[in-house]
């Protein structure tokens, strides 16, 4: 596909057939009209707004087509790569498999009986969940099985999911034989999405005599929804059970709670990862997290960034490992996966039956809530199934060109319109500029361009605000920041930064985060302290600090809640430091009156400058900074 084909490499890059001459009404409808609003505030063609306005308006325009347009791009990764599910699930036979993977969230400890107390620091339980998805021999049907492997303590990487693939696949050769054939299926999280990973299974297939044939990572929020099904069940499922007298505080107990409260066509066992079989060692693959899709061949790996879009790139075996991984060696708490008790059938007429227009939209009570497909079905069991394995039918609902006709000419006519002007009149130019700006993959992951760097000026500012939050204990917020930066003053009511200076919630946090850690690496370095072997020594009056520190802090809270708190700030602006130099008197009537309004001071329309500063020093005095001058 054109807009998913990389224009600066050629192994992924797919050539048309055709000339992409052709318009979608609707997307070219969605960029006029945001070119449009973008031109009329740019020519002011309106009296509403003030220039500072207008910037304003810009910059949230800007902002949210670059998300409507990422969106879009979302939603065409989206579905194509679900095109990689249905392929292999269509190609599925007695000797393959598909395994869909997804972390759940962790389950906190829960007791029939529960005291306040025990509700804090309670500490959650990890659960990995394994959608086993086969072609029964027998009835010659597809079955989707579940497989929930229970951690008390667990770190969510690389060698936890590793082990997970081990052992299932362990367990699949032995309930079922005739599999030799396997493809996994993830999102895109950190301990699926690298490298590490895609190496140890490639030497988990050798040993077990299986053949991975492929890895597919699905988008965002996007294609694991087959994992996401059955969770919901087995948390009832637990729920139930506490509720019923028992308490569920470790793994072996969720075990034990689903095996007595059955999960049609689920499983799960309680283990626990050996971190010390670790011996992988390998050569870094630049840019992985680009590649959504990978091939296991002979030689080495096939990487691809979008599903079937050019030959893909081959990584050689010789180039990546340096150490292979050994077995991993899971350990099991207790007993193995119990037996999986009906495991659910998807039936040949949700995936076999051509669906028309009439049948797919009249009938029957539940909808598939994916958007774009019309189906709808009879049960809740067929409708999961659907969602699971099924295929999607997806209708685009357009009119004839008699009925657009008509509609044109109704909205022409029932109103009164004014003469088209210019403007108005080059709108079919305009939309012919929006086609030719939609190049070759432009729905592909943009690669990041390196760092923006800051003005001198928004670089102060923030140190400022870093600083402020250092000394009253109130650390700025970043989404509060972002606004405050749009909003900024000097002390003669201008504004301090341009759009072009404005920032995102995420630049402040990354620019915080940053200083913070250059300031603490300075103080490492000039007190030239170091972590010693017997810190150990000190977790007693660590211990006592920390009481003290806590106490304190209740004091504090109770002292700002009964007056104001040293330094008292407007923005950027120390008042107490403009107090003790003076400097009050330096800023303009707008900016008095913004100050005052800040702190709830009350003044009157006619109140003059010097009225206005004698109201904020009053204000100020009232610090205890003042009175040790």
């Amino acid at each position: 596909m054109h807009a998913l084909s990389d224009p600066t490499d050629g192994d992924f890059q797919l050539a048309c057939k055709h000339k992409h001459d052709m318009v979608c009404g609707r997307c070219e409808s969605l960029r006029s009209v945001l070119k449009d609003i973008e031109e009329m505030l740019k020519t002011q063609s309106n009296k509403f707004y003030s220039s500072e306005q207008i910037d304003d308006i810009l910059f949230d325009l800007a902002r949210a087509s670059e998300s409507i347009f990422e969106w879009k791009a979302h939603i065409l990764r989206s579905v194509h790569q679900d095109e990689a599910k249905k392929d292999v699930f269509e190609k599925l036979d007695g000797e393959s498999c598909v395994v869909v993977m997804d972390w759940a969230m962790k389950f906190l400890q829960i007791r029939y009986r529960e005291k306040q107390s025990e509700w804090f620091g309670k500490r959650g339980l990890s659960w990995h969940i394994s959608s086993f998805v086969f072609r029964n021999p027998v009835t010659k049907l597809l079955e989707v099985e579940s497989y929930a492997h229970l951690f008390d303590t667990c770190t969510q990487d690389w060698y936890a999911v590793s082990s997970i693939v081990e052992h299932l696949l362990q367990v699949i050769k032995t309930k079922y034989p005739a599999i030799k054939k396997v493809s996994l299926r993830s999102d895109e999280a950190g301990c699926y999405h690298n490298s590490m990973l895609i190496a140890t299974i490639n030497d988990i297939a050798s040993r077990l005599d299986m053949t991975v044939v492929s890895y597919d990572y699905s988008e965002p929020q996007y294609g694991k929804d087959i994992c996401d099904r059955i969770i919901c069940p087995m948390k009832a499922a637990l729920k139930k059970f506490c509720n019923e007298g028992n308490d569920i505080l470790t793994a072996e107990d969720m075990r034990n709670a689903l095996l007595q409260r059955h999960i049609k066509g689920a499983t799960t066992t309680a283990c626990l990862i050996d971190d010390s079989n670790t011996t992988l060692n390998i050569k870094k693959i630049k840019l992985f997290t680009r590649y959504n899709n990978i091939g296991f061949e002979n030689k080495g790996i096939r990487v691809w960034q979008a599903y079937n879009i050019g030959p893909g790139k081959l990584i050689a075996h010789k180039s990546m490992y340096i150490e292979h991984q050994k077995a991993t060696g899971l350990i099991i708490k207790g007993h193995n996966f119990f037996e999986v008790k009906n495991p659910r059938q998807l039936k040949p007429t949700d995936g076999q039956k051509s669906s028309t227009a009439s049948d797919i939209v009249d009938g029957c009570l539940f909808e598939c809530p994916e958007p774009g497909c019309r189906r709808n079905f009879s049960t809740v069991s067929e409708l999961e199934i659907h969602l699971d394995v099924g295929k999607h039918e997806n209708l685009l609902l357009q009119e004839n060109f008699y009925d657009t006709m008509r509609r044109d000419w109704a909205a022409r006519y029932n109103s009164v319109i004014e003469p088209l002007t210019g403007t108005q009149l080059t709108t079919s130019s305009n939309q012919k500029e929006h086609v030719a700006a939609v190049n070759m993959g432009w729905a592909i992951h943009k690669p990041k361009t390196g760092t923006v760097r800051f003005s001198t000026t928004i670089k102060q500012y923030l140190t400022k605000k870093f600083d402020l939050g250092e000394k009253t204990g109130h650390k700025a917020d970043p989404g509060d920041v972002e606004i405050e930066i749009r909003n900024a003053r000097s002390e003669n009511n201008e504004k301090m930064f341009s759009r072009e200076d404005w920032l995102t919630k995420t630049q402040i946090r990354n620019f915080f985060s940053r200083l913070a850690a250059s300031r603490r690496k300075q103080q490492w370095a000039n007190s030239g302290t170091s972590i010693d072997d017997d810190v150990d020594d000190d977790l007693e009056l660590m211990e006592s600090i920390k009481e003290h520190n806590e106490n304190g802090e209740i004091l504090q809270e109770v002292a700002d809640e009964i007056g104001l708190k040293h330094p008292i700030v407007y923005d950027v602006y120390n008042l107490c430091e403009y107090y003790a130099d003076a400097k009050i008197a330096k800023f303009n009537m707008q900016m008095l009156k913004k100050i005052c309004n800040h702190f709830d001071i009350y003044f009157k329309a006619s109140n003059r400058k010097q009225e206005l500063v004698d109201k904020i020093v009053h204000v100020v005095e009232e610090c205890p900074c003042t009175e040790a001058t």
